[in-house]
Protein backbone atom coordinates (compact mmCIF):
# COMPACT_ATOMS: atom_id res chain seq x y z
CA UNK A 1 0.00 0.00 0.00
CA UNK A 2 2.96 2.26 0.54
CA UNK A 3 4.31 1.68 -2.55
CA UNK A 4 1.20 2.35 -4.36
CA UNK A 5 0.64 5.83 -2.56
CA UNK A 6 4.23 6.91 -3.38
CA UNK A 7 3.96 6.25 -7.02
CA UNK A 8 0.20 8.24 -6.87
CA UNK A 9 2.09 10.95 -5.40
CA UNK A 10 5.13 10.80 -7.78
CA UNK A 11 2.80 10.82 -10.78
CA UNK A 12 0.96 13.58 -9.37
CA UNK A 13 4.02 15.48 -8.79
CA UNK A 14 5.11 15.07 -12.12
CA UNK A 15 1.84 15.73 -13.86
CA UNK A 16 1.48 18.96 -11.96
CA UNK A 17 4.59 20.46 -13.05
CA UNK A 18 5.10 18.98 -16.54
CA UNK A 19 1.46 19.58 -17.38
CA UNK A 20 -0.03 22.15 -15.45
CA UNK A 21 -2.52 19.35 -14.49
CA UNK A 22 -5.22 19.43 -11.53
CA UNK A 23 -5.08 16.37 -9.53
CA UNK A 24 -7.09 15.47 -6.52
CA UNK A 25 -7.14 12.43 -4.35
CA UNK A 26 -9.38 11.24 -1.90
CA UNK A 27 -9.19 8.82 0.91
CA UNK A 28 -12.84 7.94 2.40
CA UNK A 29 -13.89 5.24 5.27
CA UNK A 30 -17.34 5.01 5.90
CA UNK A 31 -18.62 2.78 9.21
CA UNK A 32 -21.02 2.22 11.87
CA UNK A 33 -20.59 2.64 15.10
CA UNK A 34 -23.51 0.80 16.68
CA UNK A 35 -26.15 -1.02 14.48
CA UNK A 36 -29.50 -2.32 16.10
CA UNK A 37 -32.36 -4.55 13.83
CA UNK A 38 -33.14 -7.21 15.70
CA UNK A 39 -29.31 -8.14 16.89
CA UNK A 40 -26.76 -5.88 17.96
CA UNK A 41 -23.11 -5.31 16.39
CA UNK A 42 -20.79 -2.23 16.98
CA UNK A 43 -17.85 -0.56 15.52
CA UNK A 44 -17.84 -1.52 11.64
CA UNK A 45 -15.44 0.33 9.42
CA UNK A 46 -14.59 -0.42 5.51
CA UNK A 47 -14.00 1.61 2.07
CA UNK A 48 -17.54 1.67 0.02
CA UNK A 49 -16.24 0.84 -2.95
CA UNK A 50 -19.17 1.38 -4.54
CA UNK A 51 -19.26 4.86 -4.07
CA UNK A 52 -19.28 6.28 -7.74
CA UNK A 53 -19.12 9.82 -7.20
CA UNK A 54 -15.92 9.37 -4.38
CA UNK A 55 -13.01 8.14 -6.80
CA UNK A 56 -9.77 7.24 -5.05
CA UNK A 57 -7.63 9.66 -7.70
CA UNK A 58 -9.07 12.45 -10.32
CA UNK A 59 -6.88 14.71 -12.42
CA UNK A 60 -7.50 16.66 -15.49
CA UNK A 61 -5.64 18.97 -18.02
CA UNK A 62 -6.83 21.67 -20.50
CA UNK A 63 -6.53 24.46 -22.02
CA UNK A 64 -7.93 26.35 -24.23
CA UNK A 65 -7.84 23.82 -27.06
CA UNK A 66 -7.63 20.65 -25.57
CA UNK A 67 -8.19 18.60 -22.66
CA UNK A 68 -8.28 15.24 -20.66
CA UNK A 69 -9.19 14.03 -17.37
CA UNK A 70 -9.50 10.31 -16.04
CA UNK A 71 -11.32 8.92 -12.79
CA UNK A 72 -9.71 5.76 -10.93
CA UNK A 73 -11.63 3.76 -8.27
CA UNK A 74 -10.98 0.70 -5.76
CA UNK A 75 -13.56 -2.11 -6.04
CA UNK A 76 -14.16 -5.54 -4.40
CA UNK A 77 -12.10 -7.80 -6.85
CA UNK A 78 -14.03 -10.55 -5.14
CA UNK A 79 -11.13 -12.41 -5.64
CA UNK A 80 -9.48 -14.78 -3.45
CA UNK A 81 -5.81 -13.91 -2.66
CA UNK A 82 -3.72 -13.16 0.41
CA UNK A 83 -3.98 -9.94 2.37
CA UNK A 84 -1.40 -7.98 3.99
CA UNK A 85 -1.00 -10.48 6.44
CA UNK A 86 -0.41 -13.51 4.67
CA UNK A 87 -4.22 -14.37 5.30
CA UNK A 88 -6.36 -15.93 2.59
CA UNK A 89 -9.27 -13.11 2.03
CA UNK A 90 -11.94 -13.22 -0.51
CA UNK A 91 -12.59 -9.71 0.60
CA UNK A 92 -9.45 -8.09 -1.54
CA UNK A 93 -9.78 -4.94 -3.13
CA UNK A 94 -8.48 -3.81 -6.62
CA UNK A 95 -7.38 -0.70 -8.09
CA UNK A 96 -9.79 -0.06 -11.66
CA UNK A 97 -9.21 2.37 -14.34
CA UNK A 98 -12.65 4.25 -15.40
CA UNK A 99 -13.93 7.32 -16.89
CA UNK A 100 -11.64 9.25 -19.37
CA UNK A 101 -12.39 11.30 -21.78
CA UNK A 102 -10.65 12.87 -24.46
CA UNK A 103 -11.33 16.93 -26.19
CA UNK A 104 -10.03 19.43 -28.16
CA UNK A 105 -11.62 22.51 -29.97
CA UNK A 106 -10.82 22.78 -33.69
CA UNK A 107 -12.61 26.24 -33.81
CA UNK A 108 -14.48 28.65 -31.03
CA UNK A 109 -17.08 26.98 -29.24
CA UNK A 110 -16.80 24.29 -31.11
CA UNK A 111 -15.76 20.99 -28.69
CA UNK A 112 -15.22 17.31 -30.25
CA UNK A 113 -15.28 14.95 -27.38
CA UNK A 114 -13.79 11.47 -26.96
CA UNK A 115 -14.63 8.75 -24.13
CA UNK A 116 -16.56 8.80 -21.07
CA UNK A 117 -19.46 11.47 -20.85
CA UNK A 118 -22.66 12.32 -19.63
CA UNK A 119 -25.24 15.04 -19.34
CA UNK A 120 -28.46 15.75 -18.02
CA UNK A 121 -31.71 18.40 -17.45
CA UNK A 122 -30.81 19.46 -13.73
CA UNK A 123 -29.20 17.51 -11.23
CA UNK A 124 -30.67 16.97 -7.16
CA UNK A 125 -28.35 18.04 -4.87
CA UNK A 126 -29.14 15.71 -1.78
CA UNK A 127 -27.40 12.77 -3.13
CA UNK A 128 -26.18 13.37 -6.50
CA UNK A 129 -27.36 10.55 -8.06
CA UNK A 130 -30.85 9.91 -8.23
CA UNK A 131 -32.02 12.39 -11.00
CA UNK A 132 -33.36 10.37 -14.29
CA UNK A 133 -32.88 13.05 -16.81
CA UNK A 134 -30.12 11.95 -18.19
CA UNK A 135 -27.24 9.48 -19.29
CA UNK A 136 -23.80 8.14 -19.11
CA UNK A 137 -21.84 6.17 -21.86
CA UNK A 138 -19.09 6.24 -23.71
CA UNK A 139 -18.07 6.81 -26.96
CA UNK A 140 -18.28 10.37 -29.62
CA UNK A 141 -19.49 13.70 -28.85
CA UNK A 142 -19.92 17.38 -30.59
CA UNK A 143 -20.75 20.15 -28.11
CA UNK A 144 -21.23 23.40 -29.64
CA UNK A 145 -22.18 26.71 -27.21
CA UNK A 146 -22.42 30.10 -28.28
CA UNK A 147 -24.62 33.14 -26.53
CA UNK A 148 -26.54 31.30 -23.76
CA UNK A 149 -27.58 28.28 -26.50
CA UNK A 150 -25.71 25.11 -26.28
CA UNK A 151 -26.38 21.92 -27.68
CA UNK A 152 -24.42 17.92 -27.24
CA UNK A 153 -24.81 15.53 -29.33
CA UNK A 154 -23.42 11.84 -28.52
CA UNK A 155 -23.22 8.63 -30.68
CA UNK A 156 -21.90 5.46 -28.92
CA UNK A 157 -21.62 1.81 -28.22
CA UNK A 158 -23.25 1.85 -24.97
CA UNK A 159 -20.85 0.31 -21.53
CA UNK A 160 -18.98 -3.07 -22.15
CA UNK A 161 -18.80 -2.63 -26.06
CA UNK A 162 -15.82 -2.71 -28.01
CA UNK A 163 -17.81 -2.28 -31.32
CA UNK A 164 -21.10 -1.39 -32.62
CA UNK A 165 -23.32 -4.41 -33.83
CA UNK A 166 -23.72 -3.90 -37.43
CA UNK A 167 -24.63 -0.20 -38.24
CA UNK A 168 -26.98 0.22 -35.27
CA UNK A 169 -25.60 2.88 -32.76
CA UNK A 170 -26.59 1.28 -29.57
CA UNK A 171 -26.93 4.74 -28.15
CA UNK A 172 -27.59 8.17 -29.36
CA UNK A 173 -28.14 11.51 -26.65
CA UNK A 174 -28.73 15.22 -27.56
CA UNK A 175 -29.47 17.97 -25.45
CA UNK A 176 -30.79 21.50 -25.93
CA UNK A 177 -29.93 24.36 -23.95
CA UNK A 178 -30.80 28.09 -23.64
CA UNK A 179 -30.20 30.52 -20.19
CA UNK A 180 -31.31 33.78 -20.47
CA UNK A 181 -32.59 36.46 -17.26
CA UNK A 182 -35.81 34.09 -17.05
CA UNK A 183 -33.70 30.85 -16.04
CA UNK A 184 -32.67 28.16 -18.24
CA UNK A 185 -34.59 25.67 -20.16
CA UNK A 186 -33.13 22.45 -21.68
CA UNK A 187 -34.90 19.80 -23.76
CA UNK A 188 -33.38 15.89 -23.98
CA UNK A 189 -33.51 13.04 -25.85
CA UNK A 190 -31.94 9.79 -24.86
CA UNK A 191 -32.18 6.59 -27.74
CA UNK A 192 -30.98 3.17 -26.84
CA UNK A 193 -31.72 -0.45 -28.68
CA UNK A 194 -31.96 1.01 -32.32
CA UNK A 195 -34.19 3.49 -30.99
CA UNK A 196 -36.50 1.72 -29.80
CA UNK A 197 -36.14 2.74 -26.32
CA UNK A 198 -36.53 6.19 -26.04
CA UNK A 199 -36.27 9.09 -22.63
CA UNK A 200 -36.93 12.53 -23.47
CA UNK A 201 -37.87 15.63 -21.53
CA UNK A 202 -37.98 18.97 -20.67
CA UNK A 203 -36.37 21.05 -17.78
CA UNK A 204 -36.17 24.63 -16.14
CA UNK A 205 -33.99 26.39 -13.31
CA UNK A 206 -33.85 29.56 -12.19
CA UNK A 207 -32.62 31.30 -8.66
CA UNK A 208 -35.74 33.38 -6.93
CA UNK A 209 -34.06 35.97 -4.49
CA UNK A 210 -31.70 33.01 -3.09
CA UNK A 211 -34.43 30.18 -3.40
CA UNK A 212 -32.62 27.85 -6.15
CA UNK A 213 -35.32 25.65 -8.10
CA UNK A 214 -36.12 23.22 -11.07
CA UNK A 215 -38.61 21.12 -12.28
CA UNK A 216 -37.48 17.90 -14.86
CA UNK A 217 -40.38 16.22 -16.93
CA UNK A 218 -39.44 13.32 -18.24
CA UNK A 219 -41.66 10.57 -20.85
CA UNK A 220 -40.53 6.60 -21.56
CA UNK A 221 -41.30 4.70 -24.56
CA UNK A 222 -40.32 1.00 -24.76
CA UNK A 223 -40.83 -1.95 -27.71
CA UNK A 224 -44.64 -1.80 -26.19
CA UNK A 225 -45.28 2.15 -26.12
CA UNK A 226 -45.29 4.56 -23.89
CA UNK A 227 -44.25 3.00 -20.52
CA UNK A 228 -44.06 5.44 -17.87
CA UNK A 229 -44.16 9.43 -17.11
CA UNK A 230 -41.77 10.68 -14.42
CA UNK A 231 -41.57 14.72 -12.78
CA UNK A 232 -38.64 16.02 -10.60
CA UNK A 233 -39.09 19.20 -8.71
CA UNK A 234 -35.72 19.88 -6.46
CA UNK A 235 -35.53 23.25 -4.37
CA UNK A 236 -33.02 24.75 -1.87
CA UNK A 237 -32.57 27.82 0.25
CA UNK A 238 -31.29 29.65 3.33
CA UNK A 239 -31.51 32.15 5.80
CA UNK A 240 -28.60 32.98 7.60
CA UNK A 241 -26.93 30.01 9.23
CA UNK A 242 -30.21 28.30 8.44
CA UNK A 243 -30.13 25.78 5.23
CA UNK A 244 -32.82 23.65 3.35
CA UNK A 245 -33.35 21.25 0.69
CA UNK A 246 -36.51 19.21 -0.68
CA UNK A 247 -36.33 16.49 -3.55
CA UNK A 248 -39.65 14.87 -4.53
CA UNK A 249 -39.59 12.70 -7.39
CA UNK A 250 -43.16 10.75 -9.16
CA UNK A 251 -43.55 8.67 -11.09
CA UNK A 252 -46.74 7.27 -13.02
CA UNK A 253 -46.75 4.07 -14.81
CA UNK A 254 -49.07 3.20 -17.57
CA UNK A 255 -49.20 -0.12 -18.02
CA UNK A 256 -49.73 -0.62 -14.27
CA UNK A 257 -51.39 2.36 -13.84
CA UNK A 258 -49.76 2.69 -10.26
CA UNK A 259 -47.97 5.75 -9.07
CA UNK A 260 -44.73 6.34 -6.87
CA UNK A 261 -44.08 9.75 -5.30
CA UNK A 262 -41.03 10.12 -2.66
CA UNK A 263 -39.40 13.14 -0.98
CA UNK A 264 -36.26 13.84 0.91
CA UNK A 265 -35.92 16.89 3.00
CA UNK A 266 -32.57 18.09 4.64
CA UNK A 267 -32.51 20.79 7.14
CA UNK A 268 -28.92 22.37 7.80
CA UNK A 269 -27.65 25.03 10.67
CA UNK A 270 -24.58 25.29 11.03
CA UNK A 271 -22.97 21.52 10.82
CA UNK A 272 -26.00 19.93 12.67
CA UNK A 273 -28.92 18.55 9.73
CA UNK A 274 -31.85 16.64 10.38
CA UNK A 275 -32.37 14.49 6.73
CA UNK A 276 -35.92 12.71 6.54
CA UNK A 277 -36.08 10.62 3.57
CA UNK A 278 -39.42 8.65 2.29
CA UNK A 279 -38.57 6.54 -1.53
CA UNK A 280 -42.11 6.34 -1.79
CA UNK A 281 -45.06 7.18 0.47
CA UNK A 282 -47.56 4.95 -1.68
CA UNK A 283 -45.48 1.76 -0.68
CA UNK A 284 -46.71 -0.89 1.51
CA UNK A 285 -45.10 -1.51 4.03
CA UNK A 286 -44.46 1.86 4.60
CA UNK A 287 -40.59 3.05 4.55
CA UNK A 288 -38.77 6.06 5.69
CA UNK A 289 -35.44 7.14 7.51
CA UNK A 290 -34.47 9.99 9.85
CA UNK A 291 -31.24 10.60 10.08
CA UNK A 292 -29.90 13.73 12.42
CA UNK A 293 -26.41 14.12 12.43
CA UNK A 294 -23.08 16.70 12.19
CA UNK A 295 -20.36 17.12 10.27
CA UNK A 296 -17.15 19.23 11.31
CA UNK A 297 -13.47 18.48 10.43
CA UNK A 298 -10.06 18.40 12.24
CA UNK A 299 -7.24 19.57 10.23
CA UNK A 300 -7.35 18.53 6.44
CA UNK A 301 -9.71 15.61 8.10
CA UNK A 302 -13.98 16.00 7.57
CA UNK A 303 -16.28 13.59 9.56
CA UNK A 304 -19.76 12.73 9.74
CA UNK A 305 -21.82 10.83 12.36
CA UNK A 306 -25.64 10.30 13.10
CA UNK A 307 -28.38 8.18 14.67
CA UNK A 308 -30.74 6.88 11.59
CA UNK A 309 -33.63 5.99 12.44
CA UNK A 310 -35.22 3.57 9.51
CA UNK A 311 -39.02 2.03 9.86
CA UNK A 312 -40.24 -0.49 8.29
CA UNK A 313 -42.00 -2.95 10.46
CA UNK A 314 -40.45 -2.08 13.08
CA UNK A 315 -37.58 0.61 13.99
CA UNK A 316 -33.68 -0.26 13.04
CA UNK A 317 -31.08 1.72 14.65
CA UNK A 318 -27.50 2.63 13.43
CA UNK A 319 -24.88 5.61 14.30
CA UNK A 320 -23.02 5.85 10.91
CA UNK A 321 -19.77 7.42 10.59
CA UNK A 322 -17.61 8.14 7.47
CA UNK A 323 -13.97 9.76 7.83
CA UNK A 324 -12.64 11.70 4.32
CA UNK A 325 -9.25 12.84 3.99
CA UNK A 326 -8.68 14.87 0.18
CA UNK A 327 -5.51 16.53 -1.13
Amino acid sequence: MKKIVGIIAAVAMIATSVFAADITAKVRLDGSLFDYNGTVSALKINHNAGEAHNPLLAWSYGDDKSGASGKIWTVNDGNTGLNDKGEITTDGMAVTSGKFQIWFSPVDNLKLIFGNQSFNLNQEQLQWWRSDSGFESEGYGVNFGSDGFSIDLFLGNGWGNNWLAGSAVATTAVKFQYGADFGTVAAILVANNSFKDLKFGVGYNNNFDGLFMFVNVLGYVNAAGFDKVRAEIFAKGNVDSFGWAAWIPFVFNLGTSKAEIGANVKFTFNQFYLDINDGNFLADPFEMSIKPGMTGSVGKCGYEVAVNFAIKNGVAVSVPVNFTVEW
